[in-house]
């Protein structure tokens, strides 16, 4: 883990430090229905609102089960859950799903534990590339949010390599995109009827 940390963001080193000793953190690996719960309860008080269906909650508390994707989460000295994240692996990658945190707390170093901590747990089941996601620009059109932004210069503080994303479009006449329209609405018909 000292190469993987050598290479982080530096303020990020001392950050992961304190904040391993401001919060008790857990790494669960198995279903735990009331765990899971309480971070859903986390995930809606920070938001605002409800993010995702309660199916989607289940289908991801499932990955949990099958192995497919561990949970980490910070609780404080009383036992309250701050923070977590949820991360999915595979053999070769790891890939970081959600995440949620108590915003009256942000000054404190609670992202970057949970980051570290998964990064340990990804090494011991021997992942090889931790996909941490986009990283967005101000240039890009439509404009990144700022929170979009904060979030993408955050991860990549752990990231060791950026890797170009292309997105190629192209724009077909009217009258072959209508043409293409109907013939897939053909198929549908016909796969509906199967």
């Amino acid at each position: 883990m000292a190469d993987i940390k050598s290479t982080f963001r530096k303020s990020y080193k001392t950050l992961i430090t304190s904040g391993a000793k401001l919060w008790k953190v857990q790494a669960a690996t198995a279903a735990d229905p009331e765990l899971w719960d309480e971070f859903r309860l986390l995930h809606l008080a920070v938001a605002g609102r409800a993010t995702r269906s309660a199916d989607s909650w289940g289908f991801q508390h499932d990955a949990i089960a099958s192995g497919d994707a561990f949970f980490v989460c910070l609780r404080n000295e009383a036992g309250r859950m701050v923070g977590g994240g949820l991360f999915h692996t595979t053999v070769h990658e790891g890939l970081y799903a959600i995440g949620a945190y108590d915003r009256s707390l942000f000054d404190k170093p609670l992202g970057h534990v949970v980051q570290y901590r998964a990064i340990e747990e990804m090494k011991r089941r021997g992942v090889k590339w931790y996909k941490l996601g986009i990283r967005y620009y101000p240039s890009e059109t439509p404009a990144p949010s700022d929170k979009e932004m904060a979030i993408s210069s955050f991860k990549q503080g752990f990231a060791s390599h950026l890797f170009p994303r292309y997105l190629v479009h192209h724009r077909l006449p009217e009258a072959r995109l209508a043409g293409a329209w109907s013939r897939c609405r053909a198929m549908d018909a016909t796969t509906e009827r199967q």
